[in-house]
């Protein structure tokens, strides 16, 4: 089963007294439409990720991510909120940032999401699929040739 992420998760999930000082002119209390700003990109990048290899199925519902992605999600989301501006109460000093811990889930999570894009990790099967492909394959195409000694078209 995928999951949501929401400001409430974002919230239990890496919450204290610094990130409530970082935050408290960025998100006001339960402002929805700041957060919705920062999660949406956030989300569209992992499963975008994760529709990249062709066995990979995402849910039919774009805020979800798979639960093994969750904690990526929540730690992207709070990186981008500390870097916004009006987070930091000194702007010439970027007290808050995320501790040693966060940094090291942060890239391995992103490792993680990187095996998955190769094929080499599977992810959590959603409950509701969407046959819908996000990622679109290139491709190399031709084109129908408009000189030559036939036609002499095109000079």
């Amino acid at each position: 089963m995928w999951l949501p992420v929401t400001l409430h998760d974002l919230k239990a999930h890496a919450w204290d007294e610094r990130l409530d000082a970082a935050t408290r002119n960025v998100l006001s209390a339960g402002d929805e439409t700041a957060f919705d700003t920062l999660r949406a990109p956030v989300i569209a990048r992992i499963r975008a990720k994760i529709a990249s290899w062709r066995d990979n199925v995402l849910d039919t519902q774009p805020w979800t991510v798979p639960p093994e992605f969750h904690d990526l999600a929540c730690l992207q989301i709070l990186s981008a909120l500390l870097s916004r501006p009006g987070s930091q109460p000194d702007p010439t000093v970027n007290q808050f940032r995320l501790t040693d811990d966060q940094r090291t889930r942060l890239e391995q999570g992103q490792k993680d999401l990187d095996a998955v894009a190769k094929g080499e990790l599977a992810v959590t099967p959603p409950d509701s699929t969407s046959t819908d492909r996000t990622v679109v394959t290139p491709s190399i195409g031709t084109r129908t040739r408009t000189y030559g000694r036939e036609t002499e078209d095109g000079l």
